[in-house]
């Protein structure tokens, strides 16, 4: 499998990203709902990562993305999950790798761990790479 470059990023607020990482795209203001993972999620098609950021939370560093990407393109064919260790009222980031799942199926927070699980895939919790605002 190729090593997964691009990258796509929901903020729920308007948040200056400043990354190392050159083949990014953010999309802002997305306004959290019941649904908002499965309609964020299925535009995303195209990029090879995809990541939610929620409202309170940032970048802790310049080279942040870059160890998410390192992450996955350690294994891209069984690494499908990078999120953050912190959770503020049961928030967090996530970044998904987009190759892992199928990109056609509505696929909710609550289910990823049972997919990554019946497919053995890995996910990674973090710590430092985000921080609140």
């Amino acid at each position: 499998m190729p090593k997964l470059e691009t990258v796509i990023i929901a903020h729920e607020t308007l948040v200056k990203v400043v990354q190392d990482h050159k083949r990014v795209i953010s999309w802002y203001n997305i306004p959290p709902s019941k649904n908002f993972f499965s309609e964020v999620y299925g535009k995303s098609i195209s990029y090879d990562v995809f990541g939610i950021m929620p409202h309170p939370f940032c970048f802790a560093e310049r080279s942040s993305l870059s160890v998410i990407l390192n992450l996955f393109n350690k294994d891209p064919a069984t690494n499908a999950i990078v999120l953050s260790k912190t959770n503020k009222k049961g928030q967090s980031p996530i970044f998904i790798n987009r190759k892992l799942f199928d990109s056609h199926s509505t696929l909710h927070l609550k289910e990823i761990n049972d997919y990554c699980k019946k497919r053995s895939l890995k996910t990674y919790t973090t710590e430092g790479i985000f921080k609140t605002l």
